[in-house]
């Protein structure tokens, strides 16, 4: 299979037209004449077994090295893309565009190991790292946190477990199939799943595969071929008062009351804490659901758990990871090796 990708993958007459074509947002079409397409290699022996016909797509990232796409296609007895189809994809192109900006942004910061180290450390989800055996090498310091009590994801010697049999069970499979594809030996996307004893406070855990050339991207000394992200709805929640201050211009009043909304704090508990009266809380409110364009509690807490502010704990020691002092754990000190 991986042969017969790979030929297909060095004929492919769209690669080179990509590559030259002035369009951004483009249908097959516009590419190349249906009756040239037909007579290729690529169409008789790629696109026409899997009953591909038409395709549509957009560039997200080109440089003189790489070109980024997505592809969309159609069998023949469908329509062709049309230009209401070419209209959609053009509207959510620079979406996906700036979502690629950010990610090699964030890979860069973990090419350099005492960057990825402080920003990992900062956010507001645990990260742990699986090796090829299925133990964990690194933790964050939210998944250290999150794992800590025992009610949810369980750190053990063999790897990472729940309290609950069945929890466990599901929870390793899913870590076991997503290393395999690590590996490159499947094509398992991980999964999805909710742990924990309490039923009002379980742990959201994600397992993704990890493929990379690079070993262990200098956090580890062993292969990382897993991540695994935890979450925990119900958990206080780190929310960053001057990141919010600046974000929506609220003042510092307004942020600690946002802050402690998205930690589930009634209105009446928040003005009991700050020792302010329920109308001054109110007033507070109104004053932040205009600055946000929210009209109820439960949008703005959506905006804010949706936020950067919301997923790193504190944004100035971001820049620590690039050109101030950093003075936490090592890599080596974070490392989890087996007892």
């Amino acid at each position: 299979m991986q042969e017969y990708r790979d030929h297909f993958v060095n004929i492919n007459p769209f690669l080179d037209i990509v590559n030259k074509t002035p369009y951004i947002v483009f249908s097959s079409h516009m590419l190349i004449e249906e009756n040239q397409l037909v007579k290729t290699e690529y169409y008789n022996g790629w696109l026409l077994p899997q009953n591909i016909h038409y395709h549509a797509g957009a560039i997200i990232f080109r440089d003189d090295a790489r070109v980024a796409l997505i592809d969309m296609q159609r069998p023949k007895n469908k329509t062709a893309f049309g230009e209401r189809d070419i209209e959609r994809i053009r509207v959510f192109q620079p979406h996906l565009k700036r979502a690629l900006l950010i990610n090699q942004k964030f890979w860069d910061l973990l090419a350099n190991p005492q960057a990825a180290t402080t920003v990992l450390d900062n956010l507001e989800i645990g990260v742990i790292f699986i090796d090829e055996s299925q133990r964990p090498v690194y933790l964050n310091r939210k998944a250290e946190e999150l794992t800590k009590f025992g009610d949810g994801v369980v750190v053990r010697p063999d790897g990472l477990s729940a309290e609950w049999p069945e929890q466990a069970k599901a929870l390793q499979e899913m870590i076991y199939n997503a290393v395999q594809t690590g590996l490159g030996r499947g094509l398992h996307p991980g999964g999805v799943i909710r742990v924990g004893i309490l039923p009002d406070a379980p742990h959201h855990v994600l397992v993704s595969p990890f493929r990379t050339n690079r070993n262990d991207l200098g956090l580890t000394g062993k292969r990382i071929c897993a991540a695994v992200f935890i979450s925990a709805p119900n958990y206080p929640h780190a929310v960053s008062v001057e990141s919010l201050k600046s974000l929506y211009n609220l003042t510092a009043a307004e942020a600690n009351l946002v802050g402690e909304l998205a930690n589930g704090l009634s209105l009446d508990k928040i003005a009991d804490k700050f020792e302010i009266s329920r109308y001054t809380a109110r007033d507070q409110l109104g004053s932040v659901f205009s600055k946000t364009g929210t009209r109820r509690q439960s949008e703005l807490i959506n905006l804010i758990r949706s936020s950067p502010t919301s997923l790193i704990s504190e944004g100035i020691l971001l820049g620590n990871a690039l050109d101030g002092p950093f003075d936490r754990r090592t890599a080596t000190e974070r490392r989890k090796k087996p007892r």
